[in-house]
């Protein structure tokens, strides 16, 4: 008798450790270090400042990645477009575009937009404005631009919509 009671409780240990065992400790884990973390961010003044730092980063994080994947989703429906196409210039130039987008690393288009098309963009467009001097006036809007205007967040927003573009 006693030793079926005995195999009874180890059975009932063993379902126990079996459930212990199933239990998602990762999200305890998570869990806990989440309360934790409030708790330091609501009694530390270093917690709180590092928080308002980090949600100024959000959000600059987020409102590149909205706008660039909207183009690049533009971008993308384009470069397909052309892909099915039964033109074979507009085939080419997409079938280009998408091998050379594809084979360049994303961080090598960033500063290569940044760097070398931003400053190349606003020549042409103090080119354009040199040629329409006579009809826009002598300080139009077209000289006044220079590559300061061009803000290195919409660098990286263009450079990352042209990059995902190809994907």
């Amino acid at each position: 008798m006693e030793s079926n009671a005995l195999a009874i409780d180890r059975s009932a240990q063993a379902r126990f450790v079996s459930r212990l065992a199933r239990l998602p400790w990762w999200l305890l884990i998570i869990l806990f270090a989440g309360v934790f973390l409030f708790y330091k961010i609501q009694t530390d003044e270093l917690y709180s400042t590092i928080l308002q730092k980090l949600s100024n980063g959000i959000v600059t994080t987020l409102k590149v990645a909205l706008f660039s994947y909207t183009v690049a989703i533009v971008i993308g429906l384009i470069a397909g477009l052309g892909r099915v196409s039964k033109n074979p210039v507009v085939y080419n130039l997409a079938t280009l575009y998408v091998q050379i987008i594809r084979g360049v690393p994303i961080l090598v288009q960033i500063l290569y937009v940044a760097f070398v098309l931003g400053p190349i963009f606003f020549q042409l467009v103090n080119w354009l404005g040199t040629q329409l001097a006579g009809v826009l006036g002598p300080d139009n809007f077209l000289l006044l631009a220079n590559t300061q205007d061009f803000s290195m967040e919409t660098r990286v927003m263009l450079a990352l919509a042209i990059a995902y573009g190809g994907f």
